[in-house]
């Protein structure tokens, strides 16, 4: 079995050794190397050929933001994953601008860590489910989407396919693919943020693909 190289980069050791233990538990990964500043990431980034890079926001020195526009422009075989408390929709905007291809509230990397690390891994975006609720609370009030196309729109941009979104709802494959297609229109006429426009339309051509 081939492992999932990552490179971690945080500059508090007692959440860098908490992010160890957790992707240790998983067999498929291997932790290759740890950061505690921007430029050491991006040394390091270098030298270990990471296949995951997990970043966040506020690094010293150089900050996650630089950090992956720094490494998407030299080293595109790296993906990189913010995992930080830093959530506010306009760091997420940025990251995906600058070549993040996930970003996971700190607090839920137990649930969704793992899971968004196969996702990117496989050339898929990954969103936290809260995050992506909260850029679509505004969105489902206007009536734009119902509850139930934002909680398939949630599960579109944490990675995962029709089958799999009808099966963690509980619901039917074909009216999973009714709010599928609800969505898409939403996406076509632009009332739907644009990390969530980018995150679903990469995520079904990747599916498609595979």
């Amino acid at each position: 079995m081939q492992r999932i190289r990552i490179l971690l980069a945080n500059h508090q050791p007692l959440i860098r050794s908490g992010l160890r233990l957790l992707l240790e538990r998983e067999p498929d990964f291997q932790v290759v190397a740890e950061a505690a500043n921007g430029r050491e990431a991006i040394v390091l980034t270098e030298f270990k050929h990471p296949d995951v890079v997990l970043l966040e926001v506020k690094l010293p020195y150089l900050n996650g933001i630089a950090v992956t526009r720094e490494i998407s422009s030299k080293n595109g075989c790296s993906k990189q994953i913010f995992v930080t408390a830093d959530t506010d929709e306009a760091y997420v905007i940025e990251a995906l601008k600058a070549g993040a291809r996930g970003f996971v509230a700190e607090d839920s990397a137990p649930v969704d860590l793992a899971h968004a690390i196969h996702v990117v891994s496989v050339g898929r975006m990954f969103l936290s489910p809260a995050i992506c609720m909260r850029f679509l609370e505004g969105h489902l009030r206007n009536g734009d989407i119902s509850q139930n196309e934002m909680q398939v729109c949630c599960l579109l941009v944490a990675g995962y396919g029709e089958r799999e979104i009808a099966e963690r709802l509980n619901t039917d494959l074909t009216k999973v693919r009714i709010d599928c297609r609800s969505i898409g229109n939403a996406l076509r006429f632009g009332s739907l943020p644009e990390p969530i426009v980018r995150s679903v339309s990469e995520n079904r051509r990747a599916v498609e693909v595979a």
